[in-house]
């Protein structure tokens, strides 16, 4: 006989399956990064990307595609390290597929990596932390590269001054 269990949003059955409707979608990439997602064309759990036969290939939580940008949305419930660089991964895993050969760099998507944790993933007490790549020496300077990465901690969705943001995280 099966038994039920009753499922929170941060499990990935659940989180996927609730993330690939379309609205609770657009819900989430408003409220964590103050944009309007548009029309999704394209929303896939576990969207695999497998660059080279003999490499480690990467398995997004969900993949969403539109209004030229492209989007994966990881949920992360245990603390592990390396956080940075396992973005900076999935990043390089999600580009690598999105230009064809001589293709110009121009053409790339906007392109948004976030991990919604049910923990501080920082330290710092902040609900939301955007990443993106600056010049040491010239902090005012847009690389223009067009690739942040966002890192919700769920544990802070009390202090979040969104109310669309504290809503997603509580």
């Amino acid at each position: 006989m099966m038994t039920k269990r009753k499922l929170g949003f941060q499990d990935r059955w659940m989180f996927n399956r609730v993330l690939c409707e379309k609205d609770v979608c657009r819900k989430i990439l408003r409220a964590a990064l103050g944009i309007e997602a548009g029309e999704i064309s394209y929303l896939n759990a576990e969207q695999c990307f497998e660059p080279l036969t003999s490499g480690r290939g990467v398995r997004l939580g969900v993949f969403a595609r539109g209004d030229g940008r492209v989007y994966d949305i990881e949920m992360q419930v245990a603390k592990e390290r390396d956080l940075g660089r396992r973005m900076r991964y999935y990043q390089a895993a999600m580009d690598v597929g999105e230009l064809g050969a001589g293709a110009d760099f121009g053409d790339l998507p906007e392109s948004y990596v976030m991990f919604v944790c049910t923990f501080d993933a920082y330290g710092k007490g902040s609900p939301l932390y955007v990443i993106e790549r600056q010049c040491i020496d010239y902090r005012d300077l847009d690389v223009g590269d067009g690739s942040p990465w966002v890192v919700l901690n769920a544990t802070a969705w009390e202090t979040a001054a969104d109310p669309g943001l504290r809503d997603v995280l509580r």
